[in-house]
């Protein structure tokens, strides 16, 4: 019988149910783009929970050269998945996908591209909306098989 050794292996079953049913959801209206960030965030968390989350963005900001919209994007549908699973698991969020850490991060990205710093946090507020729809759309209790 199989014993679940840390609290962390818990959260794996949903990610299971969630990758074994991507899919599910119907693409028509989906952005194919934004589905590959959120696969990539569902494959980094089935392997290593959130730590594994943190530590992919951490290895994508720093060996992103200029283009680090990915990594944002990336960071934007794992601070979803780290904010559903907090609250359906009452557990304590991370620190690393908070909206200001997020933020700061991409600011980095913007600034190099000289976009107006004005604009960025109603940018990103717009980014995390589509995002959240990407990530969302695997995450729904008809896809898990509630």
């Amino acid at each position: 019988m199989f014993t679940w050794k840390k609290p962390q292996q818990l959260l794996l079953v949903p990610a299971m149910l969630i990758l074994g049913t991507l899919s599910l959801p119907a693409h028509s209206a989906v952005n194919y783009e934004l589905d590959a960030y959120v696969f990539q965030m569902l494959r980094s968390y089935n392997e290593a929970g959130m730590p594994g989350l943190v530590k992919e963005s951490t290895k994508c900001h720093k060996q992103a050269a200029t283009e680090r919209l990915d990594c944002v994007r990336f960071d934007m549908a794992a601070r979803h998945m780290e904010t559903v699973m907090a609250k359906r698991y009452n557990l304590r969020k991370e620190p690393y996908f908070t909206v200001e850490a997020i933020e700061k991060r991409a600011k980095v990205h913007f600034d190099s591209v000289k976009f107006d710093a004005e604009k960025l946090p109603e940018h990103l507020k717009e980014m995390q909306l589509e995002m959240d729809k990407a990530v969302g759309q695997y995450m729904r209790p008809s896809n898990m098989g509630r």
